[in-house]
């Protein structure tokens, strides 16, 4: 890898809309990656943004091509946009949110790609966590997930700092000091293709990818019937700045994003996080439901996590999976009684 004619070609595709708060951090993280600027290409579709975020794109000395998206009010739509764009051999998916936390990261993403040939795609087996981060933030990360549901559901891509051993979904079949290789099949498929996600671009178009019908899970999932079902899951973090305020703000957030994605568009989806037609996905969410009304287990998790890192945010968990459960429930009356 000290020849950049060893690296593939690779493209980073960055949704934005008013993100000018993050955006900064983000560009500036990768401008200092040692991964070869010869052998990249920043695609970022705007969702016509009416803050600084394109005045700070235009100061950047990264290669970004801008484009305005069709669909400014689906970001799902938006990536697929930029996907049909992208031309590098590795297409990464990077949430407007996200920072690299170090100089080598790119590099370190990339490497299970170049070494195993097999592999669709990778990702970050946790969020980074700092001590002196926002309380929402040092949460989300601590426990690995943004959304409860997933995470009792045995879905969440990320594994929390309750423990070091591989507790996610798929079966390990192989194990490095960088990372492990993970095989999934569609009933033990994770909701990965976010925050940070890679993948060989020639696999994933043969998902799909229309803006329409682009989901981050979803296309993964797609391609499953091609028996392309192997993921490096690295041994390294992404910084996952996702905190707007207010724990209500972001139950909001969440309550939006579901009535976008599992509502309105749910005839053009092919992955749910709760599936209907699973067992196994109604007795988890009726055990979630139990254990969100009682506030026992989930208490449980916040004092043990507390005991394996000493940090107050555990405590919301309790309080996020009673809120997520109300707004969750009250987007889906609303929607039948409408």
């Amino acid at each position: 890898m000290n020849n950049n004619k060893d690296f593939p070609s690779l493209s980073l595709i960055i949704v934005t809309r008013n993100v000018e708060r993050t955006l900064p951090e983000l560009l500036r993280t990768m401008s200092i990656q040692t991964y070869p600027k010869s052998k990249t290409e920043i695609v970022i579709v705007d969702g016509r943004s009416t803050d600084k975020t394109l005045d700070i794109i235009k100061q950047s000395k990264l290669n970004i091509r801008v484009v305005q998206g069709k669909y400014p009010n689906d970001p799902e739509a938006c990536k697929g946009e930029g996907l049909s764009l992208a031309k590098g051999e590795i297409v990464g998916l990077i949430d407007s949110d996200n920072y690299f936390p170090h100089k080598n990261w790119l590099s370190k993403m990339i490497l299970p790609l170049m070494e195993n040939k097999e592999l669709v795609g990778s990702y970050t087996w946790r969020f980074a966590y700092k001590k002196s981060d926002k309380a929402l933030n040092r949460y989300f990360s601590l426990i690995g997930s943004a959304d409860p549901i997933g995470l009792y559901l045995g879905k969440a891509d990320k594994l929390s700092y309750i423990s070091d051993k591989w507790i996610g979904f798929g079966k390990v079949v192989k194990n490095t000091k960088a990372y492990f290789i993970v095989q999934f099949d569609k009933d033990h498929f994770p909701t990965l293709g976010s925050n940070g996600f890679f993948a060989r671009r020639k696999f994933l178009i043969r998902g799909k990818v229309g803006p329409e019908k682009f989901f981050h899970i979803d296309v993964p999932f797609d391609i499953l019937k091609y028996n392309l079902n192997n993921y490096a899951v690295v041994k390294d973090v992404i910084i996952h700045d996702t905190s707007i305020g207010s724990l209500i703000a972001y139950v909001r957030k969440r309550a939006n994003y579901m009535r976008l994605h599992y509502q309105e568009r749910a005839r053009d989806r092919r992955y749910f996080v709760f599936d209907i037609r699973r067992k196994h996905d109604i007795f988890r969410l009726i055990l979630f439901i139990f254990f969100t009304i009682t506030f026992i287990q989930p208490l449980y998790v916040s004092l043990k996590g507390y005991i394996r890192v000493r940090d107050s945010a555990w405590f919301l968990h309790p309080l996020f999976c009673f809120l997520i459960t109300v707004s969750y429930a009250y987007a889906v009356l609303a929607k039948s009684l409408k």
